[in-house]
């Protein structure tokens, strides 16, 4: 009975390390040798952050980030994943080593570079408003081109 509960419990601890780290593999990519018994991390493996920059064994130099969290190369922390909700829709997934990229569903478009937030898609003959809805394009103006602001009519 108690090997069955040994075996039992490694399956769970198993299995929890694998969901834990979300199928990344953990530890040293490239490491240097300093002494017999002594190694120094110099990349951690994707998805990795680094723990300790040198010991016994590069596999426990670094570590991966919990899941819904991903590492960056420039400062090697983990950081928490971008959740695409409500108009946004999920282009790329987030991964333990880099973040999701949301984009907008169709009618609306990006409000700012990272895509943090959707705006309506102005058509032809309206221009965006500063309060992020679309208006008519006012007398005298026009627009041919989706999203862009009224122009003058040409006096020839």
């Amino acid at each position: 009975m108690l090997s069955y509960l040994r075996v039992l419990f490694t399956l769970l601890i198993f299995s929890v390390e694998v969901t834990w780290t979300d199928g990344v593999e953990s530890g040293c990519d490239d490491w240097i040798s300093y002494t017999k018994d002594d190694v120094c991390c110099t990349r951690c493996k994707p998805g990795n952050r680094l723990v300790k920059r040198c010991g016994e064994e590069p596999e426990k130099l670094c570590t991966p980030c919990d899941p819904g969290m991903y590492v960056t190369k420039i400062d090697n922390r983990c950081y928490r994943c971008t959740q695409c909700t409500g108009i946004q829709i999920t282009v790329k997934p987030c991964t333990g080593s880099s973040d999701a990229v949301c984009g907008c569903k169709a009618g609306f478009r990006c409000g700012d570079d990272k895509c943090s937030f959707c705006v309506t898609e102005c058509k032809k003959g309206e221009e965006p408003t500063s309060d992020r809805l679309c208006r008519a394009c006012p007398e005298g103006t026009f627009n041919d081109k989706l999203h862009s602001e009224c122009k003058e009519w040409s006096k020839r």
